[in-house]
């Protein structure tokens, strides 16, 4: 019998093998707990930390219409040490 820890870990093995992710999320608890997965995967294969997520667009507004998509902002962290380009100056 397979566990639930290696179900998960195998769902988060999916996603790192992808380059990228399009998650169809319409708040459920099936969409929310893929859109965690997801999350688990990119933030340690990227080395990075979502620190918000935000529904955008016409939903946020409650403006939504029958044939409204989901839009969702995202703000993440990565280690500065990816923006510095060559060596740092010297201090004096």
């Amino acid at each position: 019998m397979i566990t639930t820890n290696a179900k998960y870990e195998r769902l988060l093995n999916i996603f790192r093998a992808q380059p990228n992710a399009l998650i169809a999320f319409s708040g459920g608890i099936d969409s929310t707990f893929v859109l965690k997965a997801a999350l688990d995967a990119l933030e340690a294969e990227h080395g990075v930390a979502v620190l918000f997520a935000a529904e955008a667009g016409s939903r946020a507004y409650g403006l939504a219409g029958p044939g409204s998509d989901r839009d969702v902002r995202v703000l993440v962290a990565s280690p500065a040490r990816r923006h510095i380009l060559g060596e740092p100056p010297e201090l004096r």
